[in-house]
């Protein structure tokens, strides 16, 4: 199968009240040195200056979509319906991009024509002396291949602002699913790579703004629209394959530490979840965790997360 020497990519932008970033966003996109074919953006019931601000930026590629508003995965769904091309870029109308960013993800495209999904690194952009980034560790910088995303940590993997995926795989996959209000975008990633490679570029190409306006992860969530409470549904998947059954136990896992931390968690039950830990397949640190009485659990989770600053070979 080979890929055309310049891939044509769509840009789909979610937009619900970001009248502060959009145009950040939009200009972001604009600088690319590898020019987008098209920007959809999908107006999902705004009721600020958001759309006065799009209307303010001619240019013959931008496509503005109106809709009432129906949520983040609802708003996607309905810009990759409308995407002319086969290779889809997603954005959130509070990040940026890096000037190369469509460049190096057409060059992924080019260098790895099987893959369904490809993705960059991102910084995680909280303040100007707190920027994170999730490139890999593990991996040479500016690494350009074929991953196993479910041999990843949880915070390495792919997130909406740094990916481009095959539109025709959609049929699949699904789409995003619109029940999910937080972890719908991972949820479709999962089901990306459980069908088709995924290719990384392993250099933070694009800016999240952590702490932008109006943010949905900053929201409180009902956990049964969270996609930690919904893994079940993994389950066969998970079955055949080992590597992404430990992914799901991370997830858990790191979830767990949360709660066990004092920070919010986003599973219904975090205790039963803790109850049902399968002991034989987890660290001593954990199947300690497991036999404490649970109002004492996070005595001992504090205490075990201050032996590791001490014995790094305790595993949480």
């Amino acid at each position: 199968m080979s890929t055309a020497a310049t891939p044509a990519i769509s840009v789909v932008i979610p937009l619900f009240n970001k009248e502060r970033s959009v145009a950040r966003c939009l200009q972001s996109v604009l600088r690319q040195t590898h020019p987008p074919a098209e920007i959809i953006i999908v107006n999902d019931g705004s009721t600020d200056g958001s759309l006065s601000v799009v209307k303010a930026i001619n240019d013959s590629r931008l496509v503005i979509c109106n809709r009432p508003n129906g949520g983040v995965s609802a708003a996607r769904n309905f810009g990759l319906a409308r995407a002319s091309h086969d290779f889809v870029a997603l954005l959130d109308a509070d990040d940026e991009w890096r000037p190369d960013y469509l460049e190096k993800m057409a060059r992924l495209i080019r260098a790895f024509p099987d893959a369904g999904l490809f993705y960059s690194a991102h910084v995680d952009f909280f303040s100007a002396t707190k920027q994170p980034t999730t490139v890999v560790p593990t991996l040479p910088p500016d690494f350009a291949g074929c991953v196993d995303i479910f041999e990843f940590s949880t915070g390495e993997g792919p997130c909406s602002s740094t990916t481009v995926l095959r539109k025709s795989l959609l049929e699949k996959t699904g789409l995003f699913d619109s029940r999910l209000r937080r972890g719908e975008d991972i949820d479709l990633w999962l089901r990306f790579a459980l069908r088709a490679p995924v290719a990384l570029f392993n250099a933070p190409l694009s800016i999240c703004y952590v702490d932008a306006e109006n943010r949905a992860m900053n929201r409180p969530c009902d956990p049964q629209f969270c996609l930690i409470s919904n893994l079940d549904s993994y389950a066969e998947a998970a079955q055949k394959n080992p590597s992404f059954a430990r992914y799901l136990q991370r997830m858990r896992l790191a979830h767990l530490c949360n709660f066990l931390g004092g920070k919010p968690c986003e599973m219904a039950d975090p205790q039963r979840e803790i109850d049902e830990l399968d002991v034989r397949t987890l660290p001593f640190a954990w199947t300690l965790i497991n036999k404490t009485p649970r109002p004492l659990r996070w005595l001992v989770f504090k205490f075990l997360v201050h032996a590791r600053r001490v014995l790094p070979a305790i595993k949480l």
